[in-house]
Formats: C-alpha cells, structure tokens, sequence
C-alpha cells in the first residue's frame, strides 16, 4: 500500500474497481461441472435422459424435433466412439464442447424448465438410438462460423459439414 499513496487518488480508486471486476468476472463465469451423481436419478436411463433433456434445452430449444434429435445424436455418437469418453456425462461436460449444458431455463420457483418438445426428442434418442450416421460427432452454429472463418479449427472442419439444418451445421470427424 505505500505504493500506491504516491498516485494520484483516482488511479487507486481504478485500481481497486479493476481488481474488483475481474475477481467478480472471474467467480460469476466459472464453469461448475456438476459431478456424476447417480443418486440424482433412479437409474442410468433416467439420469441419460436428464442429460439430453438439459443439451437439447440448453443448445436447441427453439429448433424443430428432427433437428434436437440430431444434437442429442452427436452426444450419442460421441460416447459410442472410441476418441471421446465412453459416457454420456463425460462427453457433455468436456471442456470448450456442448456449451447449452452450462445453460438453464429456471421458472419463478428456480426449478429448471425442459419443454415437452425436448423431452419427448430425449426419450426417442434413448428408445432408438442416434438419427445420425456415425462418423457425425461434431455441429456448429452457422451464424459462428462467419466469425471464425481463418481460424485453423474453422479450416479443419469446413469441408467436413455434412448436414445443414436452419441452425446448426453438423460434421464428420
């Protein structure tokens, strides 16, 4: 603090409301990735669904069903490939992927909100399985890539989309 008494008054004062806002950022936009808890539900299908219920409200709510299915089938088809985890909570909550999963609709009371819509998309995914071919384990909005054209992760996937639906872009790995 003795440093700081050979400033002007205002550079202090900046400096403590800089130092304030970023600890603040920092607390307020820090990832908590639930832990696998099993007790959550009564068994592994219930606690998949609860996943895909969560994915499909976080990433594609506004979307027509085929298009949920077909996010809900990249999770899928990323737990049933040997380069990603091999469960469905690992893949959904691997860092920089799947970013709706941080997201919820909460009602007045704070309990989460999960429309019919992607309910009944999650119970279908679990009854039959991925809508889409295998090697489908990756999408992308298609108003972001405009902003990430040039980047070399942009460059490894542009070529490689497979599938183009009102608002996702889905590609082969």
């Amino acid at each position: 603090m003795k440093y700081l008494k050979h400033l002007p008054k205002y550079y202090v004062i900046a400096f403590f409301i800089i130092v304030f806002t970023t600890i603040m950022y920092v607390l307020l936009h820090e990832r908590r990735v639930p832990i696998k808890d099993d007790s959550l539900c009564d068994s592994s299908y219930e606690y998949d669904k609860y996943l895909l219920n969560r994915l499909g409200q976080g990433e594609c709510s506004v979307c027509d069903p085929k298009e949920i299915k077909m996010v809900m089938s990249v999770a899928l088809n990323r737990v049933a490939n040997k380069r990603f985890p091999n469960n469905l909570h690992d893949v959904l909550y691997q860092d920089n992927q799947f970013h709706g999963m941080y997201r919820a609709d909460l009602d007045k009371n704070g309990n989460e909100i999960i429309s019919d819509k992607v309910n009944l998309c999650s119970e279908e995914i679990l009854a039959n399985g991925s809508t889409l071919p295998p090697n489908i384990l990756g999408f992308i909005y298609p108003s972001k890539i405009i902003s990430v054209k040039g980047t070399k992760w942009y460059g490894k996937i542009k070529d490689s989309v497979v599938y183009k639906m009102k608002y996702h872009h889905f590609y082969k790995l």
